[in-house]
């Protein structure tokens, strides 16, 4: 059985920090994997407090040469999209989020701490299956249960759900590390070369598209994914990290209310 993880206080930036969880042993290739397959549903709620880091040059130029390829390829892409390019956009995009999950990530509802360099971010997110609300200041918008309208804001939850990785890339572990106070598995990410997933980092770990490299922090505990990083030229240029993390905690129907405007 998957053991808790509760009260993850996660140093931000990592500064060090005290860590309880026993010392890792190696893992095994089928273990890993195994332990990241199980974490999908080894829990029910969840609550904690995300943060996504990018750095837009970087991101920008593994998103062109992503759809480059592709076009090169001849994969069916009927219009390659465009990110606002670097001289439109800061250097650094930060966003902080408060994330309260549900029914394992049936109901999700994700509200904006603090943000750098986002040019709108929602100040609230609520998903209850197909419907979405969404508030950005006194405005709401709805798709009032049309799967056919989306919105992003809730990619934290690919963290909660690892399962997907191991077919879609090769897990390869390199080293320990401590992330978030909590002994980890340093994982590389290599996307298989069978994979019909044209873009399995945005797919699978809530990146925007692009990029061939990638390194995981997997808690040796729960399998779950603390910290993923998308590398570009040696260089970080995409973060998703839990700084704070509590499993299977009481959690309220009124977190989930279909949202009203305010005045």
């Amino acid at each position: 059985m998957i053991a808790r993880c509760t009260a993850v206080d996660a140093p931000y930036r990592g500064e060090p920090a005290v860590n309880e969880g026993p010392e890792p042993t190696e893992p095994s290739g089928g273990g890993l994997i195994e332990l990241m397959q199980d974490a999908d549903s080894s829990w029910t709620t969840a609550r904690g407090v995300w943060r996504h880091w990018r750095r837009h040059d970087l991101v920008l130029l593994a998103f062109d040469q992503h759809f480059a390829r592709l076009a090169a390829s001849g994969s069916a892409v009927w219009e390659s999209p465009t990110l606002p390019s670097e001289g439109s956009r800061p250097a650094v995009v930060e966003a902080l989020r408060t994330v309260t999950v549900d029914r394992n990530g049936t109901r999700v509802r994700v509200e904006r701490l603090s943000s750098q360099g986002d040019d709108t971010p929602p100040d609230l997110l609520v998903l209850d299956g197909p419907i979405f609300w969404v508030r950005t200041g006194p405005k709401v918008s709805t798709n009032v249960g049309d799967p056919g309208l989306s919105h992003g804001g809730a990619e934290a939850l690919a963290l909660l759900r690892p399962g997907r990785l191991p077919k879609l890339f090769e897990l390869r572990p390199v080293s320990r590390s401590r992330v978030a106070g909590r002994h980890c598995y340093t994982v590389t990410l290599v996307p298989r070369a069978e994979t019909q997933d044209q873009d399995p980092a945005a797919n699978a770990l809530g990146m925007i598209a692009g990029g061939d490299e990638f390194v995981l922090e997997v808690d040796v505990l729960t399998g779950l994914v603390l910290r993923a990083t998308k590398i570009v030229d040696g260089l970080s240029a995409e973060i998703h990290e839990w700084l704070s993390l509590e499993l299977d905690v009481p959690v309220a129907d009124s977190d989930f209310a279909p949202l009203t405007a305010t005045t």
